[in-house]
């Protein structure tokens, strides 16, 4: 969880869980499900310690590749995941109601 270092309220958190894409697998993969920062937070650096720790917290728990997918059409999300240095590894097709959309998989070795 990201908090604001004075008042220690929360303005972000991270998720991760085992992986859940339509790409081959192992025990040493984990699936980052969630990465959020309240918006006026964004682009100051805070992300960047968000995914830092949600990394660090993964190499812990013996992880040695982080997983994600992301909408193709989320612009800032694609500029800052390989950023943070993930590259793609697939694509995941999914259906709201009739329509069909893509997410990007990526994926970034953590060791």
């Amino acid at each position: 969880m990201a908090e604001i270092a004075d008042t220690r309220a929360p303005v972000g958190f991270s998720l991760s869980c085992p992986p859940d894409l339509p790409l081959p697998t192992g025990p040493g993969d984990v699936e980052l499900k969630r990465i959020y920062l309240l918006h006026r937070f964004q682009g100051g650096g805070d992300g960047a310690r968000l995914m830092a720790a949600a990394e660090a917290a993964a190499r812990a728990d013996g992880f040695d590749r982080l997983l994600l997918g992301v909408y193709t059409k989320n612009a800032k999300a694609l500029g800052f995941y390989p950023r943070q240095g993930f590259t793609q590894a697939g694509v995941r097709t999914f259906q709201v109601g009739s329509r069909t959309y893509d997410d990007l998989v990526l994926a970034k070795t953590l060791s």
